[in-house]
């Protein structure tokens, strides 16, 4: 029982007791009597009634309701979940600053019995790598990812990806050869001039670009909406909450690979099919861990419905 329910049969034990002290201890205690003896076995019946009804009613209501409330719980846990990206390894961030950190030869490493992929970008890119792993064990999957930036060439934002992007983009590919780069990110529009410039760097110097479009995206953490939306009995609590920039960012960059040498991979009509946005990775687990990023599950679940021709 959870603690709601506990403090509320305290508070309608304390007012029955209230109510049964005044107008059935007091009565009897008082002489002359303020009421009859009647009124007052009737009422001291009526309170003895109401205190069983309350003791079978209560458990009956937290049975009921105590489901809906274990899962907002379990949704809102994810709002402090974590998930293994190589932080500090094969991630870059805020707390990780330093190019010289990144591990070339754990991250880069290629095999020479198994198809190799890259994959790079910025952490959403990082939160597929874990699933492209757990689902193709026969892929080489490599990592080359770092937040603050998209992974073109040339492109702007921190040293840490902007360094790391140009080695791999200038230094590496030309001197081993990948079978697929996928690149991933939130893609935001004015990047479009340099992807397409990557993609056509990357032409001669890898047999496959897959890109992987922007995120579905909320206006605040989704695994507490999630709850919210439960407590309150709003399936469309959520949705209401869905930033429309990225479905715009998707649908202009998936009209303009059309006709490119890439793949372009709509992450949003994944996580959206027929414009209704998956809520739940599997039982328990919500697609999202904050506004913007999924969860393992949630990745798996986008690379299941994207199809074989994201490895393929």
């Amino acid at each position: 029982m959870t603690t709601s329910f506990r403090i509320g049969i305290l508070l309608a034990t304390l007012l029955i007791s209230v109510l049964s002290y005044r107008y059935v201890e007091r009565p009897f205690r008082q002489r002359p009597f303020r009421r009859g003896a009647r009124p007052t076995l009737v009422f001291a019946a009526g309170a003895m009634a109401a205190m069983a009804l309350l003791a079978l009613g209560v458990p009956v209501a937290a049975a009921r309701l105590r489901p809906a409330t274990e899962m907002a719980d379990a949704a809102l846990a994810y709002s402090d979940y974590t998930i293994d990206i190589n932080n500090g390894t094969c991630f870059l961030s805020s707390g990780f600053d330093d190019v010289s950190l990144f591990r070339k030869d754990l991250c880069l490493k290629v095999a020479d019995n198994r198809r190799n992929f890259l994959i790079m970008g910025d952490s959403h890119a990082a939160h597929f790598v874990p699933a492209f792993k757990g689902l193709h064990p026969e892929l080489n999957v490599m990592q080359a990812t770092a937040s603050g930036c998209a992974a073109v060439r040339g492109g702007a934002g921190p040293k840490r990806c902007t360094q790391l992007f140009a080695f791999v983009f200038n230094d590496f590919l030309p001197k081993h050869r990948v079978d697929t780069v996928v690149l991933a990110g939130r893609w935001p529009r004015w990047s479009y001039p340099a992807l397409e410039s990557t993609i056509r760097y990357l032409q001669p110097l890898v047999d496959r670009v897959v890109i992987l479009g922007p995120p579905v995206e909320y206006d605040q953490s989704f695994p507490r909406l999630l709850a919210e939306g439960i407590v309150a009995h709003d399936a469309g609590l959520a949705a209401r909450h869905l930033v429309a920039k990225p479905r715009s960012s998707d649908r202009f960059f998936a009209a303009s690979l059309a006709h490119s040498t890439a793949r372009y991979f709509s992450v949003y009509d994944a996580t959206c099919p027929n414009d209704e946005c998956t809520q739940w990775a599997a039982p328990g687990v919500p697609m999202q861990y904050d506004e913007h990023h999924l969860t393992l599950q949630g990745s798996e679940l986008i690379l299941e419905r994207l199809g074989p021709g994201v490895w393929h």
